[in-house]
């Protein structure tokens, strides 16, 4: 096992200027449209780690138009596959309508597999920030194939939720808790990509591009010196 359950949870606060940085975060976090900012910075995060770096990049209001432009073909991806999803679930609540509770039951746990499944594919749309990548179900199981991590990543996500799940029914208590929900749903996100990225770092699909792109690079070095 590689993946730390703990570094993950101290990620919002691993760089200096932290609070700083989360109440920007937050503030962006809480417009509307504007927000697709804070899905490209979190993009970025999960890129950093593919490329061997384990830090927030800069602030969230950093690089802003990059940033939303990540984000904005992130949504787009989500709502093709948010379609597919949709599909699924409708065709086979329509097969176990009969089954009541057990049917329940089964229903659950698919929509628990297709939360995972996003989680995996947006690993996918960090490859390359593509739209369709969001949907590249071939790309997604080649990423966690031979991965020793799979179990614990869903162990680890699923105790995620758990505690900031806790977080936030405590800040709903009060006005002031609902306040700050934002900056805590924006520290979530760092919490929960840091252990995407800690995940992807040991997938055999990641060295495979690395060691693909070091060949390229060394195909042009070398054309460059035979002319």
């Amino acid at each position: 096992m590689s993946i730390d359950f703990v570094k993950a949870l101290k990620a919002p606060a691993s760089i200096e200027g932290w609070g700083l940085k989360l109440l920007i975060g937050g503030i962006i976090y809480l417009v509307p449209i504007l927000n697709f900012v804070t899905m490209g910075y979190f993009v970025e995060y999960l890129v950093n780690f593919m490329n061997g770096k384990e830090e927030l990049p800069g602030g969230s209001s950093d690089n802003m138009k990059t940033n939303f432009i990540t984000g904005a073909k992130m949504i787009v991806g989500c709502l093709l596959l948010g379609i597919i999803s949709f599909i699924i679930v409708f065709v086979i609540s329509l097969l176990v309508a009969k089954l009541k509770f057990v049917g329940l039951i089964i229903l659950l746990l698919i929509e628990i597999a297709l939360i995972f499944t996003a989680l995996f594919l947006t690993m996918s749309f960090a490859v390359d920030k593509k739209i369709l990548s969001m949907i590249d179900f071939k790309r997604a199981m080649m990423i966690i194939k031979g991965n020793s991590d799979t179990l614990y990543f869903i162990l680890y996500t699923l105790l995620l939720f758990v505690i900031y799940l806790a977080i936030f029914l405590a800040l709903a208590i009060s006005k002031f808790g609902i306040i700050l929900t934002p900056f805590f749903s924006f520290a979530m996100g760092i919490s929960m990509y840091n252990l995407m990225g800690q995940y992807i770092q040991k997938s055999n699909y990641l060295a495979e591009i690395k060691a693909q792109d070091n060949q390229e690079v060394q195909n042009t070095s070398d054309e460059q010196n035979n002319q």
